[in-house]
């Protein structure tokens, strides 16, 4: 079987807190926000197109990318140091398995965002800083701003 593109069940065991990558299963028992993380965003897009969901995944990775790059947040990229470390992967850099894992949280976030986005205008300076869970500042540029402000153009759309 050749997997084109994964969707979260194909490497993440919400059940068993596990992420699979090749043949090894990184233990995600001390970072329970991952898979608590997957559970809530399963229940929010169960009703919604498969397609849409599928196009704000990868919108919202590209997005992740970007901040774990150019370090945009800096308080979330020290959360995201401090849950390698969790997982024994401290030294892990992008990309990797390991920084995937400790930032699908932010990824579902963000996905959650921009498929509110297509539904009904979002205020980013209020909601998602609430949704991302860390102090999230709008700003001029920054990718998930100018996602939100094209909401049906966005980066891959």
């Amino acid at each position: 079987m050749v997997i084109i593109r994964a969707r979260p069940h194909d490497y993440l065991c919400v059940r068993h807190r596990f992420w699979h990558h090749d043949i090894r299963d990184i233990d995600l028992q001390p970072i329970p926000q991952v898979t608590d993380a997957q559970r809530r965003h399963d229940q929010h897009v169960r009703k919604l197109p498969a397609d849409d969901v599928a196009h704000a995944h990868q919108q919202a990775r590209s997005i992740i990318e970007e901040w774990a790059t150019q370090s945009w947040h800096p308080h979330l990229t020290g959360q995201w140091q401090h849950r390698l470390h969790l997982i024994g992967a401290a030294d892990a850099r992008h990309p990797s398995p390991w920084l995937n894992a400790v930032t699908h949280p932010e990824l579902l976030a963000v996905a959650s965002l921009l498929l509110t986005a297509r539904r009904r205008d979002v205020d980013a300076e209020h909601e998602a800083p609430s949704r991302l869970g860390f102090p999230y500042q709008p700003f001029p540029g920054e990718p998930l701003a100018q996602s939100l402000l094209h909401p049906r153009k966005g980066h891959l759309y």
